[in-house]
């Protein structure tokens, strides 16, 4: 998690989750902004970051809409928010700055795209 405030105050930063699935490094990382204390959001939905592929045959039109909904569904099923408002009621009990509480990010090797269902 990479984390800053705006103008407003408020925070916002980037989230990377990987994972390996069949023995392929994938992962996905998206922005995000807090709203107010415990509610963050997707800063961009469509502006999603992935190595992962859709199995569903598509037409060549839909590919890229059918992409951007995949990969909303998943940042939707994961638990990244619970763990983004973990850390900032954290940094605020605290009174940390976000560099200080900067995590290490692991980059995934890039490979074949593994492929999943839509």
């Amino acid at each position: 998690m990479n984390e800053k405030r705006d103008g407003a105050g408020r925070w916002s930063g980037d989230t990377v989750w990987a994972a390996t699935l069949e023995g392929v490094e994938v992962a996905a990382s998206w922005g995000w902004t807090e709203l107010r204390p415990g509610v963050v959001v997707l800063s961009d939905p469509n502006a999603i970051a992935s190595n992962l592929r859709c199995l569903v045959p598509t037409p060549a039109s839909d590919e890229r809409l059918s992409a951007i909904v995949a990969l909303n569904r998943l940042t939707h099923e994961l638990p990244w928010r619970d763990t983004v408002c973990t850390i900032l009621r954290v940094l605020r009990r605290h009174g940390r700055t976000a560099a200080a509480a900067r995590d290490v990010k692991r980059q995934p090797q890039r490979s074949k795209p593994p492929s999943v269902s839509c």
